[in-house]
């Protein structure tokens, strides 16, 4: 076959598999309502590790003279993803068509709910780190091979599965659907750890 007559067969190649994506529905999200962006959480979580253990992941070379430059530029960026993936997680609970639902007054209220959560969200990373400042303790403490704190953090799956669970959670207490399980799932997938 040359590559011409492999062109001439693609437009029964796309009328097939057109086909295959009515023939089943619970295969496509097709004229509904709003999901989140798997690819914008997964980058969420990654901007999210650097506040949590700034230096380890992303910018190297961080003092504490740059230090609130780089948080700044984190939170801005953070800001715009998660509040775009929460308020598709609030319509997706909500139920709000896509694009055809535009007037509807849920909308405004799903983005006045998205702005608040984000909101409360950043007020609770401190209290997050915390939280990972003991587990990562406890990972050291409970590894005799473990040379320092910097290890578990930086190599431990553990430590990145826990450390999404914990964010995760804040927004599961936050009342916000599908973006906590889309976090864990990610970590677990990556690490094996079902938390």
């Amino acid at each position: 076959m040359t590559r011409n007559e492999l062109n001439d067969r693609l437009p029964s190649v796309v009328e097939t598999l057109v086909r295959s994506v009515h023939a089943h529905p619970r295969l496509h999200h097709l004229s509904r309502v709003y999901l989140p962006n798997r690819d914008k959480i997964i980058k969420a979580i990654e901007l999210l590790r650097q506040l949590l253990f700034p230096g380890y992941f992303g910018e190297q070379g961080l003092t504490s003279a740059n230090l609130p430059f780089r948080i700044g530029e984190i939170v801005i960026e953070l800001t715009d993803i998660l509040y775009e993936q929460v308020r598709c997680c609030l319509r997706y609970r909500e139920q709000i068509p896509g694009p055809n639902g535009l007037g509807d007054q849920r909308y405004e209220q799903c983005d006045a709910e998205a702005a608040r959560i984000v909101a409360a969200f950043f007020d609770r990373i401190p209290h997050v780190r915390e939280m990972l400042a003991d587990d990562v303790q406890a990972a050291f403490d409970g590894d005799p091979a473990a040379k320092s704190t910097d290890e578990t953090i930086f190599c431990y799956p553990g430590v990145f599965a826990i450390s999404v669970q914990r964010l995760a959670h804040e927004f599961h207490r936050l009342n916000v659907p599908l973006l906590p399980r889309i976090m864990t799932e990610y970590a677990h997938s990556l690490t094996g750890i079902d938390i």
